[in-house]
């Protein structure tokens, strides 16, 4: 039986990546259960979470008259026990197999989810924030159910959300939170940014110094943001400025000034003292307008953006 198709199918880890998958399945094993066979009862440890790969299990939970009332049954594909998990609890109720019964259980004998949480931050933060919006139901009751977390919670999503060389938001932020924040937001307008020839910097002066400019950047658009606005790593050398209630006349203006803010960047300590200036194409696009929703936004303005670089870059679109 193969484990990373049977992860892919439970909620909680249906939108991690490959690579994520592959580390939850490093730390995960297969159990057997017969028919009648207790996984767990109520009072015990809660260090374990289960994906049901064959058979059935049923949920039950003792009742004050000291009898026992079903509350749920978890079918092939599916997970149960991950609350207790996350909240280092013990189980509030009773698991049993009805039939014969296989499960993935996570982690395996040996492992604590803390100790993995500290090896694997990123992909143990993906898997709590996706719980959160399991349990809430849908991404907006899921930022309330966070602000009402402990801080802790709040580190995990920055986890997720922050990309690690530059200090900005990352694409994954752009992919899965902007979407929502979007239709909040009094309009909003988008500029997608890729600085000039930025290979040119990696084959003279190395990745390194390729790096170096990245945080620069990333500590400019930190600089130049005003209040509300988003500054993004989208990928590689590309970022993005999302301008909440900014339309596309606005937009230009602050894209034509932070243009000139790069091409002003002092790079020359980069290079070991050479002269360099760098350039940027820009693209945008503004919501509402032709772009119905935050993908197509998105689309538009990198589009938009690589126009200007095959046309000469330097340039606002």
């Amino acid at each position: 039986m193969e484990i990373l198709p049977l992860l892919k199918k439970a909620d909680i880890f249906s939108q991690m990546r490959r690579p994520e998958l592959e580390i939850i399945a490093r730390y995960s094993t297969f159990r057997s259960y017969n028919e009648g066979d207790e996984i767990f009862t109520e009072g015990a440890s809660g260090e374990e979470l289960y994906v049901v790969a064959e058979g059935r299990v049923l949920i039950t939970r003792t009742t004050e008259d000291n009898e026992q009332r079903d509350i749920a049954v978890f079918l092939p594909g599916e997970s149960f026990g991950e609350l207790n998990l996350f909240e280092n609890k013990p189980r509030n109720a009773n698991a049993i197999a009805e039939k014969e019964t296989t499960l993935l259980v996570f982690p395996m004998e040996g492992e604590t989810f803390t100790d993995i949480l500290a090896r694997h931050e990123d992909v143990c933060a993906r898997m709590l924030y996706k719980l959160l919006a399991m349990i809430s139901g849908r991404i907006r009751q899921t930022n309330t159910l966070i602000s009402d977390k402990a801080g802790w919670v709040d580190d995990l999503k920055n986890q997720i959300y922050t990309d690690k060389l530059t200090g900005v938001f990352n694409r994954t932020f752009l992919e899965e939170e902007f979407p929502v924040r979007m239709f909040d937001m009094p309009g909003v307008s988008l500029v997608m940014i890729k600085p000039d020839d930025f290979k040119k910097i990696n084959d003279t002066w190395g990745h390194e110094a390729g790096d170096e400019v990245l945080r620069i950047m990333g500590n400019l658009l930190k600089d130049f943001i005003q209040t509300d606005d988003i500054a993004v790593r989208y990928r590689g050398d590309e970022f993005a400025l999302i301008l909440p209630g900014k339309d596309a006349d606005v937009a230009k203006e602050r894209a034509s000034a932070l243009l000139n803010k790069i091409r002003l960047m002092e790079l020359d300590h980069v290079t070991g003292g050479e002269k360099l200036n760098i350039t940027a194409s820009l693209g945008i696009e503004s919501y509402p307008g032709s772009a119905g929703n935050a993908e197509e936004l998105v689309k538009t303005a990198y589009e938009r953006m690589w126009k200007v670089r095959e046309d000469g870059g330097n340039d606002v679109l």
